[in-house]
């Protein structure tokens, strides 16, 4: 199980490190899961809506069944006043009447019907003539109703419409007796209007839309003109009357809504919009820095790969070098000697002149040639690695005035003077004696090849805390930046008009550079045109 487990982590890596489309998969998940968290939220918004327009629903059929319970209390007792005293006097009926409207909002006029379905008293009073009086309509629409209240001890509701108001009310009858007779009844003409207008002011209902139906007809509405055109969060709701049934359809208005509703779905939706890009585009930019990786890794395989083959050619390359210089050596050393006999005529006088001077010729261009395969040979042990430092102390001032006197020759052919300068006191360098003299031998020769008759050559050696300085000099012809550059390369010669003939290698400087460099030293190179050169070898104490 855990080597599965294992197996498939490192799938899952693999997938999200290689994956072309995963940054594009990540970001659609993402999205839809902040899709989904949105419409989670916003359907919780929706129920928190639904229940508190469902409870306040409730709480109207509540009040409204409470209040039109109490109303008809009102008008069952006096009802029972009237059967009690078998009959109440003109007078005091008008004013239990009007305290009974001052005190329910929702009556708005009582009569006495009497048992041949005609008002006899009502409340409030009109100048018209009774009979056509329109608060209590009597036709044959509505004579069932009052026969009905006749027989029934229970109380009859019914509704009507007054059309010179425009209004919709309830009329309630209770049978009236009088000597245990029947007496008519009793009308009373209730506001659908202000019984729910009460009812919704009791539970605060003013933020949301109400529409109250009988029968498929509207007999009320409230704040409809602030609900929007959805009505998916409308509640309904059937109030049941006596003989009437009311059905309420409850709506929240926006204002309703916005006190429930918050910003933190859209936020949602918002952030996980703007979290998956993120993630998307962090995911792309692991992968892109994956596959450089991966380029780099394979890059830096394969330049080390053909670093390798450089490194063995080029040690190849300075083997072959070593041992055909060793094998040139051995006959060069033969020809030299023996055209130094001849031009020395150690065994007598040779008989033609010509062949004196070929040998002449023999013995210095041996020479020469030996010196290349010398400069090729030291090259090659230096850049095989196989030269080794035997370091000794030396005395800088003689071995200095050595070559000064080696080279003063040359430079007297030349016209030119040599001079040297050493620091006072200056304290032995551990250093090898012979790459030391190499060195000062390239430079100072390198000195005086390029500066022309008249000119100054010059050596000077000095110490600091922390280091000795050699300094060789000319008043030569200089060299660029680019020229010194060339310089330093191996078997590179700057072209100029003063050794056009000179058949240099072009294996001085970079000698110099190489020994110095074996000996934790450096190399710098300062040259003007037409201005000299000077050369510094700094050797670490």
């Amino acid at each position: 199980m855990l080597i599965r487990l294992r197996r498939s982590l490192r799938k899952a890596v693999w997938i999200v490190r290689r994956g072309q489309f995963v940054p594009w998969v990540m970001t659609l998940c993402g999205v839809t899961l902040s899709a989904v968290m949105w419409y989670g939220l916003t359907t919780n918004e929706d129920l928190l809506i639904r229940e508190r327009t469902v409870e306040l629903a409730t709480s109207i059929k509540r009040e409204i069944e409470t209040h039109f319970a109490e109303q008809l209390g009102a008008l069952g007792r006096m009802a029972k006043r009237w059967e009690t005293r078998g009959g109440t006097p003109h007078t005091e009926w008008e004013n239990d009447a009007n305290s009974y409207i001052a005190g329910h909002s929702g009556y708005r006029a009582i009569a006495i019907i009497g048992p041949d379905a005609k008002m006899r008293w009502r409340v409030p009073n009109k100048p018209s003539n009774l009979k056509s009086a329109p608060e209590f309509p009597i036709n044959n629409e509505t004579k069932p109703h009052y026969a009905r209240a006749k027989s029934n001890p229970q109380v009859t509701i019914f509704p009507a419409l007054d059309r010179n108001e425009n209004n919709h009310f309830l009329v309630a009858l209770f049978p009236l007796k009088k000597s245990g007779k029947p007496d008519g009844c009793i009308a009373a003409k209730i506001s659908i209007a202000t019984l729910l207008t009460d009812a919704m002011r009791d539970v605060f209902a003013d933020e949301y839309a109400v529409e109250a139906h009988h029968q498929n007809q509207l007999v009320f509405q409230q704040n409809t003109h602030l609900v929007q055109s959805s009505n998916a969060l409308r509640e309904q709701i059937y109030i049941d009357l006596p003989d009437v049934s009311l059905r309420l359809n409850i709506t929240p208005t926006v204002s309703a809504s916005e006190k429930i509703r918050s910003a933190l779905p859209e936020i949602g939706l918002l952030a996980g919009i703007i979290f998956s890009g993120l993630l998307g585009y962090t995911i792309h930019l692991y992968q892109h820095a994956g596959r450089g990786r991966r380029r780099q890794v394979a890059a830096q395989h394969e330049l080390n790969v053909a670093l390798e083959l450089l490194q063995n050619a080029n040690k190849a390359k300075s083997n072959f070098l070593a041992r055909m210089s060793h094998e040139l050596r051995t006959p060069l050393n033969a020809i030299i000697g023996f055209s130094q006999i001849i031009k020395d005529q150690r065994f007598g006088p040779v008989a033609n002149d010509r062949y004196l001077e070929y040998s002449t010729y023999i013995f210095e261009s041996g020479n020469h040639l030996l010196n290349l395969i010398g400069d090729v040979l030291d090259l090659s042990i230096i850049e095989a690695g196989e030269l080794e430092i035997h370091r000794e102390a030396i005395d800088l001032a003689d071995l200095i005035g050595a070559e000064i006197q080696l080279f003063s020759p040359a430079a007297g052919q030349k016209g030119l003077t040599l001079t040297q300068e050493v620091h006072p006191g200056l304290p032995p360098l551990n250093t090898d004696r012979r790459a030391v003299k190499k060195m000062l031998s390239n430079l100072v020769s390198n000195a005086i090849k390029f500066t022309p008759e008249g000119g100054a050559v010059a050596v000077y050696a000095s110490t600091t805390y922390e280091s000795f300085r050699i300094d060789v000099t000319d008043t030569g012809i200089g060299m660029t930046e680019q020229e010194t550059q060339i310089a330093l390369v191996p078997f590179q010669q700057v072209a100029n008009p003063f050794t056009a003939d000179d058949l240099g290698t072009g294996l001085g400087l970079p000698i110099v550079k190489s020994l110095i460099e074996l000996h934790g030293g450096r190399l710098s190179i300062i040259s003007n045109p037409r201005s000299g050169t000077r050369v510094t070898l700094t050797f670490p104490r």
